[in-house]
């Protein structure tokens, strides 16, 4: 506001020779930035900034579950993908570039953006974190457990699996039938 009026304080006096575009340009310029300070104010007053402890409490939370994905990542080294490795090295590339804020007390233009980042980097551990346990349940041996497959408990055939059991129930129906005729 102090800008465009002292634009219009600088116009030339009346009598004078002025350069009206030149004048213009400088009013122009000054009532885009009254303009950008205006839009800047009501965005404000829509959306509120969120408080500095909701941001800490969200880069505590990113960090809890990077500290997860990175220990069962770490864990099952040669077990863990490629995409749970990404998801994790993004998620800590994140959190690195929150460390910068999270030093100093979080600025109110800042911590929007530094909610949502804390935010993808936990979503992004999260991801890691399932990604990994997926690759790990799938390179374990499948030894079953109680009655299954390893334990004799399951067999792994095809068409013929079917066909035994009902050669199977004619064998034993036949028997059945003619011990009580």
């Amino acid at each position: 506001m102090t800008t465009l009026e002292q634009e219009l304080g600088a116009l030339t006096p009346a009598g004078a020779k002025p350069d009206p575009f030149s004048e213009l340009t400088r009013l122009r310029a000054a009532n885009a930035a009254l303009d950008a300070a205006v839009a800047k104010a009501r965005e404000r007053a829509a959306r509120p900034v969120p408080p500095e402890a909701h941001v800490r409490h969200a880069i505590d939370d990113a960090d809890r579950q990077l500290g997860v994905a990175r220990s069962v990542i770490s864990g099952h080294r040669g077990w863990i993908g490629a995409d749970a490795r990404t998801r994790l090295a993004e998620a800590e590339r994140l959190r690195l570039d929150l460390a910068q804020l999270a030093a100093t007390p979080i600025g109110e233009d800042d911590r929007e953006q530094a909610l949502a980042d804390a935010r993808r980097c936990g979503q992004l551990a999260a991801e890691a974190l399932q990604l990994a346990q997926r690759d790990i349940d799938s390179s374990r041996p499948n030894d079953g457990g109680w009655g299954g497959p390893g334990q004799g408990g399951g067999r792994r055939g095809g068409g013929s699996d079917l066909a035994s059991g009902i050669l199977g129930g004619l064998v034993i129906g036949s028997i059945l039938d003619g011990i009580f005729d």
